[in-house]
C-alpha cells in the first residue's frame, strides 16, 4: 500500500484537513487506497510484531513506530525524523505528530522536474476520476468472495453506500455502484492483472549459514547450515546498500577479508544449487 507525504495535491496536509480515515488514509476513486500518514495500526491492532517496520521508503531505509528493532523506546529523532540504529544503519520512525514519518529522505534518490522521486512504481487507472464526495466515510473494505475483486463500504448523510468492483482475466473491469436508490453498473476495459507473489522458497533471509563476527572490521568467516552442502554453493556476493556489487566469488571459500571495506551496512548473498541465502553484515 503506498504511502504518500502528508500533503495532498492542492497543497494542503490530508490530515490536518479531516480527509482522512482513522487509519491515515483514503481513497482518491474508492479503488486507490493510500495513506498520508505513517500506519501506526499495523502495531496497533496487532498486524505485523511491534519491533517489525512498517513501512520501507524509496531510499532505502526502513520505517519504524513507537519501538526500536530491538524492543526498546524509540530514541529521539533527527530533522528527518530518525537515527541511526545500533546496528549502525539509519532507519526512521512514524509518529502520530508531523512531519509524521520522513521529514527528509537521508538516502540518495533521484528526483524530475516537479520533484517527484524516480524511478518509482506507478499506476493508471481502469475508469476516469470522479467527483470527491464530502462527509463520506469509509467503514469497511475486503476482498470479495471470488478473489477477483474488492467491496468498498461507506457512509455518508447517515446512509451506506457500496462500491464493489472485480475484473476477469482479460481485463474487463465491473464496478457496481450500490446506493440507497439503486445500483448502477459500469464497465471498462483495462490491463489484465498480474499474479502477486506472496511467497517464495528461493529467497530465504538470515538462515541456512552463520557469519562472524558481525560486526566486522577485518576478516568475515561464513559458517554454512546442516541443509547446505559447501558443495552445492555456487557464489558468494557482497552488495553495499546502493545496490553495487563490492564482492563476488565464484564457488566457496568460507572467509572474506573486509579490511578495504567502507564502514557501513550490507547484504551478503549465499547462492547455492537449492536457492539464494541473504544475511546483512556490518563493516566497522
Amino acid at each position: 500500500m503506498p504511502i504518500f507525504n502528508p500533503h495532498t495535491n492542492t497543497g494542503v496536509d490530508a490530515l490536518e484537513d479531516g480527509q482522512l480515515d482513522i487509519y491515515g488514509g483514503h481513497s482518491g476513486r474508492a479503488d486507490d487506497y493510500h495513506y498520508h500518514t505513517a500506519p501506526l495500526q499495523l502495531h496497533s491492532l496487532g498486524q505485523t510484531a511491534p519491533t517489525n517496520a512498517i513501512a520501507y521508503a524509496l531510499d532505502g531505509f526502513a520505517v519504524y513506530g513507537a519501538l526500536e528493532p530491538d524492543g526498546s523506546p524509540m530514541k529521539s529523532l533527527d530533522a528527518n525524523h530518525g537515527h541511526i540504529g545500533d546496528d549502525g544503519v539509519y532507519h526512521y520512525h512514524g509518529t502520530a505528530q508531523k512531519p509524521y514519518m520522513i521529514g527528509n529522505m537521508v538516502g540518495k534518490v533521484t528526483e524530475d522536474n516537479t520533484l517527484q522521486i524516480i524511478p518509482q512504481a506507478a499506476a493508471k487507472g481502469v475508469r476516469p476520476a470522479l467527483t470527491p464526495l464530502q462527509g463520506a466515510t469509509i467503514t469497511d473494505f475486503a476482498a470479495n468472495d471470488a478473489k477477483n475483486g474488492y467491496k468498498l463500504e461507506y457512509t455518508r448523510a447517515g446512509q451506506k453506500y457500496n462500491v464493489n468492483y472485480s475484473w476477469n482475466n482479460t481485463g474487463k473491469y465491473t464496478f457496481d455502484f450500490v446506493s440507497p436508490t439503486g445500483t448502477v453498473t459500469n464497465v471498462y476495459n483495462g490491463f489484465t492483472q498480474c499474479n502477486v507473489t506472496t511467497a517464495t522458497a528461493d529467497e530465504k533471509l538470515d538462515f541456512g549459514f552463520q557469519v562472524y563476527p558481525n560486526p566486522s572490521s577485518n576478516l568475515l568467516t561464513i559458517e554454512p547450515g546442516d541443509d547446505i552442502n559447501e558443495s552445492d554453493i555456487q557464489k558468494i556476493s557482497i552488495i553495499n546498500l546502493d545496490g553495487k556489487l563490492v564482492f563476488e566469488k565464484v564457488g566457496f571459500n568460507n572467509t572474506i577479508n573486509t579490511a578495504g571495506f567502507p564502514p557501513g551496512a550490507y547484504i551478503l548473498n549465499m547462492h547455492t544449487r537449492n536457492g539464494n541465502f541473504t544475511k546483512k553484515i556490518i563493516i566497522y
